[in-house]
């Protein structure tokens, strides 16, 4: 979809409609200027490099297997389940009932705790 913009006028000065003024508004090379009224110019030199940044959180992971189970929407700690740490968000499919839990606070297999969220409709599924 394409807007057409009317055009603007900034004192004395009027910039044409259309793409034009959409060219203005987004600074594209060779059209006036909305801050300064000004030619745009050629881009300058690249700068430095930046500092590396932080690390940043750990995305959420899926698990599989069948040692989390229940229909419970509690916090629930499944001690065996087998995974040496889960995050908040993280996800396991069980993988004999098509059952889906999320995590709700991480940890290690003994503090995690998991809440269940839906059973996917796959055929291969029992109850």
């Amino acid at each position: 979809m394409t807007a057409v913009l009317p055009g603007v006028k900034f004192g004395e000065h009027f910039y044409g409609g259309g793409i034009m003024a959409l060219n203005i508004l987004l600074g594209k090379k060779g059209y006036k200027s909305l801050s300064g009224f000004g030619i745009v110019g050629p881009p300058g030199p690249r700068g430095d490099k930046g500092d590396k940044g932080d690390t940043g959180q750990k995305g959420s992971q899926w698990y599989t297997g069948t040692a989390i189970t229940g229909s419970s929407t509690a916090d629930t700690i499944f001690p065996s389940s087998g995974l040496c740490t889960a995050y908040e968000n993280d996800m396991y499919l069980n993988t004999d009932n098509g059952r889906l839990y999320q995590c709700t606070a991480g940890g290690t297999a003994d503090q995690a705790k998991w809440v269940f969220r839906v059973r996917l409709g796959l055929p291969a599924y029992g109850v």
